[in-house]
């Protein structure tokens, strides 16, 4: 080797080295990158973006309103994402903090939409799929739920009990 090339070797290759641990600190140990991932979304409450369940290359189920989806697009900070189990339903990884930095979440609207993308109008969701009533509660029975507190207007008593017909009940003044 001549002398040039040990110099330029000598410069360039702890530069090279550097740059990689730097860039292993960066993003093994700090976590220091940002995460996209598809989340769900309310149709209803959000413009979402909507996906078709597509038969040559997924498993559909064959029911227009089973194979559609919506969702969004979340951004979050690596480190910031708690280390949880996907199943557990208190874990929500992609939900950002208040005034957390560096944490989006991107809904659907025409510049955001790409390659075809679809986009879901909450009024016209609403619409279209009109929310269903709960169904009213059922009347208190406390001789079904012991801890139901019945009302004067069923008959039962204060304590959630029906009284006896056997037993006396002493009048109250």
């Amino acid at each position: 080797m001549d002398k040039k090339s040990k110099v330029l070797f000598l410069a360039l290759f702890p530069s090279i080295v550097a740059a990689m641990a730097f860039t292993y600190y960066r993003i093994v140990v700090r976590r220091d990158y940002i995460v996209e991932a598809q989340t769900d979304c309310d149709p209803a409450a959000e413009k979402c973006f909507i996906h078709h369940c597509d038969p040559a290359s997924e498993e559909c189920a064959g029911d227009a309103v089973t194979d559609t989806s919506y969702y969004k697009i979340s951004r979050r900070k690596a480190f910031m994402i708690p280390p949880c189990d996907s199943g557990d339903e208190q874990c929500k990884p992609f939900a950002c903090g208040v005034n957390e930095a560096d944490c989006e979440e991107v809904f659907c609207d025409a510049r955001t939409a790409k390659n075809g993308d679809e986009c879901d109008d909450p009024q016209q969701y609403v619409l279209d799929h009109p929310p269903v009533p709960e169904e009213e509660s059922a009347a208190c029975d406390p001789t079904a739920d012991p801890t139901c507190e019945a009302t004067p207007e069923t008959g039962t008593a204060d304590n959630g009990t029906v009284p006896d017909e056997a037993t006396p009940v002493a009048p109250q003044e």
